[in-house]
């Protein structure tokens, strides 16, 4: 699961990307966990509390592919640290349906995807080795090629000149035995 701290980050960008253009549901391409359209649900887990994300199109974002790009924002400073997943649903021109986390009322047989992360108080730095983003979960599916979910741009540190002192690593092995 993919950790984001909050440092002095206060938006929280989540970005959904398919890999083919997504079909309308009703009046909009994604719904969120209730069926409203336009939207995600972002659901903190450990308070079973919900928050609606819109989500707009990104057109210049892969002009080549119309409707696959979606991005919408949260305000952090407003999330409690905690396990969230992103819920919604969307679906492909041709009707082939997929859940995002899970909806209220499925219809069956859809693609389910798991979308998870953390959100965590303090400072920390956390690196992959995706193609977009300060942070992104990975997901090889049929519908979401790169759903991200970003935290706002790394600032480090200052190095000042010196070297850099790293404790010496010491290991041991233990065993016990009992009877």
């Amino acid at each position: 699961m993919s950790v984001i701290y909050r440092s002095q980050f206060s938006t929280l960008w989540i970005t959904l990307e398919a890999n083919e253009t997504l079909g309308i549901l009703d009046s909009d391409y994604l719904e969120d966990y209730y069926g409203n359209d336009g939207q995600v649900t972002l659901h903190h887990v450990d308070s079973a509390t919900d928050y609606p994300v819109l989500m707009v199109e990104q057109v210049a974002e892969t002009p080549e592919i119309p409707h696959d790009v979606f991005r919408g924002q949260a305000n952090l400073t407003g999330l409690p640290d905690g396990n969230y997943q992103v819920r919604g649903r969307c679906r492909d021109v041709v009707g082939h349906y997929t859940i995002l986390s899970s909806v209220q009322t499925p219809f069956g047989g859809e693609l389910v995807i798991a979308l998870g992360f953390e959100i965590r108080a303090g400072q920390g730095f956390f690196y992959q080795p995706f193609p977009a983003g300060t942070l992104a979960a990975s997901v090889a599916a049929r519908k979401l090629r790169r759903p991200e979910i970003t935290g706002g741009e790394l600032t480090r540190p200052t190095l000042h000149r010196g070297r850099l002192s790293r404790p010496t690593l010491h290991a041991t092995l233990a065993a016990a035995l009992t009877r």
